[in-house]
């Protein structure tokens, strides 16, 4: 059976429309009210379309939320690998690349500041928040491993995990102080402490060896 066409647009292409205009309008309302203040009748307003379509893309504004965070996390990672490949060869100016281009996100874009913020008290974001955690820890062990300087053994994998995990979850909470105003700080600063301890991490394993000491061996 063929599917039928209004305008030379399918059924499913409207759904998709439909479904688009109704994160931008959950974005928009988690911009300027946070989590708590988003409400599925609210986006309905916003995106000018009725509740049974709301219904017809997501089971609750929870589930909404969840694929507008996911959404943010994703285009995230795309800026941070795209850093991190744009960088010199040096490990230092790789992991200076990502973190600065982690802080910059967070600055510059007030949906992903509120999900960062706010999602730790989120009943449903809250899991989701913890994977993009593990997410960035991850693209933290890539990184420095990516420059080790000989094979890393399994125990060195495992304890620069660990510390990755510690880093990457330390960080969140840094900028989550730091967007509410409560660390006295420059973007630069924060780089620059971050990349340090970082360095500080892995080098203490012997997975990877910074600019700054690689004349001292």
């Amino acid at each position: 059976m063929t599917e039928r066409t209004y305008g030379g647009v399918s059924a499913d292409q409207r759904r998709d429309q439909r479904r688009r205009r109704l994160l931008d309008a959950g974005a928009e309302l988690v911009r300027e009210h946070g989590l708590s203040g988003t409400s599925y009748r609210g986006v309905c307003r916003a995106a000018g379309l009725t509740e049974r379509y709301f219904y017809e893309s997501f089971a609750s504004v929870d589930e909404l939320l969840v694929a507008l965070f996911e959404e943010e996390i994703a285009t995230t990672v795309g800026v941070v690998m795209t850093a991190v490949a744009s960088a010199s060869g040096s490990p230092q100016d790789a992991v200076a690349a990502a973190v600065g281009s982690f802080v910059d996100q967070v600055s510059d874009d007030r949906l992903l500041s509120r999900f960062l913020v706010e999602s730790a008290a989120h009943p449903v974001l809250r899991a989701h928040r913890r994977t993009t955690i593990a997410t960035f820890s991850d693209l933290a062990v890539q990184t420095g491993q990516a420059f080790a300087r000989e094979p890393i053994s399994a125990e060195q994998d495992r304890r620069s995990r660990r510390a990755s995990m510690i880093i990457a979850a330390g960080f969140n909470e840094l900028l989550t102080e730091w967007i509410d105003g409560r660390v006295d700080a420059t973007r630069d600063e924060i780089v620059a402490d971050t990349v340090e301890l970082y360095f500080a991490a892995i080098e203490h394993y012997g997975t990877v060896r910074s600019d700054t000491s690689a004349g001292h061996d």
